[in-house]
C-alpha cells in the first residue's frame, strides 16, 4: 500500500498540499488542498489499487472534482 500511496502522491502534487488523514496496510484517508482552497477528500482501499488503471482513475477523478469545484468557485466570486 506504501508504494501505492506514494505513486499517487507523486501524481497529486501539482493539485497542491497532500495529507493522509489515516493510513494503513490497506486503508488510507486522503485529503487534496489546493492554493485557492478547495478540498477533496477520498478513503482509498488497498483492493481499489492494486492495477495500474484503478491508480490513474482516481488520479483523474480527483483532477476532474478539484477542477470543477475551481471553477465554483470562481463563478461564486
Amino acid at each position: 500500500m506504501n508504494l501505492l500511496l506514494e505513486t499517487l502522491l507523486d501524481h497529486l502534487r501539482s493539485l497542491g498540499r497532500i495529507e493522509f488523514f489515516e493510513r494503513s496496510e490497506h486503508f488510507a484517508r486522503l485529503m487534496v488542498t489546493t492554493p485557492d482552497g478547495v478540498i477533496a477528500e477520498r478513503d482509498l482501499y488497498y483492493d481499489q489499487l492494486h492495477h495500474a488503471h484503478d491508480l490513474k482513475a482516481l488520479v483523474d477523478e480527483l483532477r476532474e472534482e478539484v477542477i470543477h469545484r475551481q471553477r465554483l468557485l470562481q463563478d461564486v466570486g
